[in-house]
């Protein structure tokens, strides 16, 4: 009985041993390096990548860095773009980074020249940590020369500078968000700054500006309960102070107001325009098309079936009063 048990035990640890191989065989990374297609270009940039397959084969799932790489030719002569980081269990992890450089990049009657550099950070997914953004472009156009007889590059424009930072935990946006634009070129300024609390809600005061017209909201917690408008050039400033409305909030929101007569309401960033320079400049800055959401996955907020919005972040959250 005593060898039958040995006998035993050897069999199970040989069957132990060639099961290993096939196990770490289904775990052991691969690599890929070649052509990668993403539908904002019609030409097929390059990428590297690790990854594994999935439990069922039907699917890879993304680990270790990442990079692509676009060089355009022919309709797309004059951009590049890379964009690198890297990934964990297939979703996004750590700091990534999306560099497009213009040189003479034909776009309509003008060439643009310049760069856009953008910096997300992410947890498993999720944007975790600073979010910024850096545009400086600038543009030419084609002029015949008399002298030479010859069609040459006329002198830059002055640029456009934009400047974004924002910060996330855990997917939701807390903290500040600054914007800048100085659009040298069409002698346009504009910029904001906002506050948010830990949920992603408006707090304290929001302040745009936009050319000479400077607009502070103040907020509690994402309720709006003043906001001034103010004509920079000329002084004048028209005032909506709903201050008195401040007690009864703090009493719906501890539950010891009649709630048979008002309640509280929240409202999403989309269907709420007050801020809608916020929500473009954000679109445009940091959930940018560049990134290429759809075919660089790992985003855990990007819905490629919502057309109208797709990157539906946390944030910009906002609360109101409503009579019954």
């Amino acid at each position: 009985m005593h060898n039958l048990f040995n006998v035993m035990i050897r069999q199970f640890f040989i069957l132990s041993l060639l099961a290993t191989p096939c196990f770490l065989l289904a775990q052991k990374l691969k690599t890929f390096s070649g052509p990668y297609a993403v539908s904002a270009f019609w030409q097929k940039g390059q990428a590297v990548y690790q990854y594994t397959d999935s439990p069922n084969a039907d699917e890879i799932i993304l680990k270790g860095p990442f990079k692509f790489t676009f060089v355009g030719k022919d309709m797309y002569k004059g951009v590049t773009q890379v964009i690198e980081g890297s990934y964990k269990d297939g979703w996004k992890h750590g700091q990534w980074t999306c560099t497009l450089t213009y040189t003479d990049f034909q776009n309509g009657d003008y060439f643009q020249t310049g760069s856009m550099k953008f910096v997300a950070n992410y947890e498993e997914g999720l944007p975790h940590g600073a979010w910024k953004s850096n545009t400086n472009l600038k543009v030419r156009q084609l002029v015949y020369n008399r002298a030479t007889r010859r069609t040459e590059y006329g002198p830059f424009s002055k640029p456009m500078l934009t400047d974004l930072k924002a910060s996330f935990k855990d997917g939701i946006l807390t903290g500040s968000l600054i914007y800048n634009l100085n659009d040298q070129m069409n002698d346009k300024k504009s910029s904001f700054t906002c506050l948010f609390d830990s949920l992603g809600f408006y707090n304290g005061k929001n302040v745009v500006r936009d050319g000479s017209t400077e607009n502070i909201y103040e907020f509690d917690h994402g309720f709006l309960f003043k906001e001034v408008s103010k004509d920079l050039k000329t002084g004048f400033q028209k005032v909506d102070d709903n201050s008195k409305d401040l007690p009864l909030l703090k009493q719906l929101r501890a539950g010891l107001a009649d709630d048979s007569k008002y309640k509280l309401s929240y409202q999403s960033p989309y269907v709420y325009y007050v801020l809608k320079p916020v929500t473009e400049a954000l679109k445009n800055y940091a959930f940018s098309e560049y990134w290429h959401f759809a075919d660089i996955s790992g985003d855990y907020q990007y819905n490629l079936n919502d057309s109208y919005n797709p990157y539906q972040y946390k944030g910009l959250f906002l609360q109101s009063i409503q009579a019954k």
